[in-house]
């Protein structure tokens, strides 16, 4: 049996100091020695390093990617696979997580770059009422605005800041090496209890361009086909987020490493129901053969898994919930039962048609509320990441009025932990 030990080091608070350590729940950060590890990466131009708590008046605006420190300690393989170390993921080991803590990643597209899509704004208020429905601003975050020395490619630029991210990450959580943890909780997916339903997930994940992509073990979703990998993997960073969408409804690496859904799973396993494994479907496939070709490929080896039932969830908007309902079709048709986890868009007075396409097997779907209702966002006393909201010239600290779509990072996020929802009586 496969089997991954998680050992937990609460983050209470943090600091800059004159070294980098944990004790009792307080993380110290040397910061000459993140910006040196920063700069291993001869690419990497501006670095400006910040901390924020939850109830600063502090906005981070241009945010990239959100990543919680973790590394492994024991077993085959390594944390990040593909990034930090060898393309090769295990399912097995000892790895450390710092829960509290997370590493923020800021960056902004150059205006002479050869970027054909446009770096969508990305916020993360510390208080007010965005600070409500935005899962990091609860935690304790070492943010970094990292700009490139020259003008960069895309697929480039969001590389170096992706693992800028995922390297400081690792060494911050390095530093509980050798040190008892508050908790350990085990993971394992087990023996099937025959008397029980078996359930998997399916996560339908960015794939189309170089601003719109994800990445499995270091290798980009563009183009693969449907993939089978245990959770295990994903708690360990197989899954990577590489994309400038929209802030409520995209997903971040600290989504993939804290998968909700994943951690319900695991919790009822042989309790009420057998876990019995993840796919990964890439969305955003340009042709509707491709679509079809990719939902039917994820619906087969759902099938293989011999799942009674599937939640499927999605990410972004758009054509990708074509993959989405495609997915919930085919799963049906070969008798697995399914529950979809998606967001609406309804306008901004909730009155619109709520999403792009459905089919008639979509007969459950949580939602994870309106991504298009609007929002006052407050002045703060100071802003990190950027100079001005992204496309705009309104200072980042200043107040402005937007949808949660375009704007609070994972406020509508699908993978079960958001805290907007909507109900149909």
């Amino acid at each position: 049996m496969l089997e991954l030990v998680s050992n937990i080091y609460e983050v209470r608070s943090i600091a800059f100091g004159d070294s980098t350590f944990y004790k009792e729940g307080v993380l110290s950060i040397n910061r000459a020695e993140v910006e040196a590890l920063i700069r291993e990466d001869e690419n990497v131009g501006e670095i400006t390093l910040s901390l924020t708590k939850p109830g600063d008046s502090a906005r981070i605006v241009h945010v990239w990617d959100v990543i919680e420190p973790r590394t492994k300690v024991d077993g085959p393989g390594a944390i990040f696979p593909g990034w930090l170390d060898a393309p090769i993921s295990y399912a097995e080991g000892t790895m450390n997580r710092m829960p509290g803590a997370a590493v923020v990643t800021c960056t902004e597209y150059s205006p002479d770059s050869d970027a054909y899509t446009v770096q969508c704004e990305s916020i993360i208020d510390m208080s007010g009422p965005a600070a409500e429905i935005c899962p990091y601003s609860q935690t304790n975050n070492l943010v970094m605005e990292i700009l490139p020395r020259d003008k960069m490619s895309i697929p480039e630029h969001n590389k170096m800041v992706t693992k800028a991210g995922l390297k400081i990450a690792k060494y911050l959580a390095d530093v509980t090496i050798g040190q008892v943890p508050s908790k350990t909780e085990t993971y394992a997916l087990g023996k099937k209890n025959p008397n029980l339903p078996n359930v998997a997930l399916l996560l339908v994940v960015s794939g189309s361009t170089a601003a719109l992509d994800t990445y499995i073990n270091g290798f980009s979703c563009v183009g693969i086909m449907p993939t089978l990998i245990h959770p295990n993997e994903i708690l360990q960073g197989s899954l990577v987020a590489s994309t400038a969408l929209v802030a409520s409804i995209k997903n971040f690496t600290y989504d993939y490493q804290n998968n909700a859904l994943i951690n319900e799973l695991f919790k009822d396993n042989g309790v009420k129901h057998n876990f019995v494994g993840v796919v990964v479907e890439r969305g955003y496939a340009y042709e509707y053969d491709d679509k079809v070709r990719l939902s039917s490929h994820a619906a087969n080896l759902i099938r293989h898994l011999e799942a009674d039932g599937v939640i499927i969830t999605s990410e972004g908007g758009g054509n990708i919930l074509l993959e989405t309902m495609l997915a919930c079709r085919e799963c049906e048709e070969r008798g697995i039962k399914t529950a979809i986890v998606m967001s609406e868009f309804c306008g901004h007075q909730g009155t619109g048609s709520p999403f792009v396409d459905s089919v008639p097997e979509a007969d459950l779907i949580v939602s994870t509320g309106n991504t298009e209702e609007l929002m006052e966002f407050p002045e703060m006393e100071v802003a990190y990441g950027g100079k001005t909201w992204i496309a705009t010239d309104v200072p980042s600290n200043k107040a402005i009025k937007r949808s949660i779509y375009d704007t609070v990072a994972s406020a509508n996020s699908m993978l079960g932990h958001a805290k907007l929802k909507a109900y149909d009586y």
